[in-house]
């Protein structure tokens, strides 16, 4: 599946938009339950398996086999005929594929205990990201969130623009 996805041109752009939904949608359930453990390649999972089972639902549902007329798209009929049935592909192993060059630790929320100390040359030191860098004061119950979209951008060529 992973591969009917980056093969053609539309499709590879229709899986970046799913991947940075599900990277918005990790960062949301962050924001809403810093405490809670998150698993960023579910999220991203979760958006992709949604779209391709929405191109299925569009395929089976339309009127492309009632018409003589109507010209079904080649490679997503060939994509679903050669996959078969939809719950043998390992969502999480293709959301790991598109996340593998970026740092998703960057969405995990970090408590003021899970800050380092960084010295510095003069004053006393600081609480830093170990994760952004950043310099971060906040109080013990306060949480720290990361600007990942920058780093997503980065690595990953997305655009968070027309999602």
């Amino acid at each position: 599946m992973g591969l009917y996805l980056d093969n053609d041109r539309g499709t590879y752009l229709e899986t970046q938009r799913a991947t940075a939904r599900g990277l918005i949608r990790a960062a949301d359930f962050a924001n809403e339950f810093p405490e809670v453990s998150l698993h960023v390649y579910r999220h991203v999972a979760i958006e992709i398996e949604a779209m391709v089972q929405e191109w299925r639902d569009d395929l089976t549902g339309s009127d492309y086999f009632d018409n003589d007329s109507a010209s079904v798209p080649t490679g997503l009929l060939l994509m679903f005929l050669e996959i078969g049935s939809l719950w043998r592909v390992d969502w999480d192993e293709i959301a790991t594929g598109k996340l593998d060059t970026f740092p998703v630790e960057l969405l995990q929320p970090k408590a003021a205990r899970d800050l380092i100390e960084n010295e510095r040359p003069l004053g006393a030191p600081l609480p830093t990201c170990p994760d952004c860098g950043f310099a971060v004061l906040m109080l013990a119950d306060d949480w720290h969130f990361c600007d990942w979209q920058p780093a997503a951008i980065d690595a990953l060529g997305l655009e968070f623009d027309d999602v």
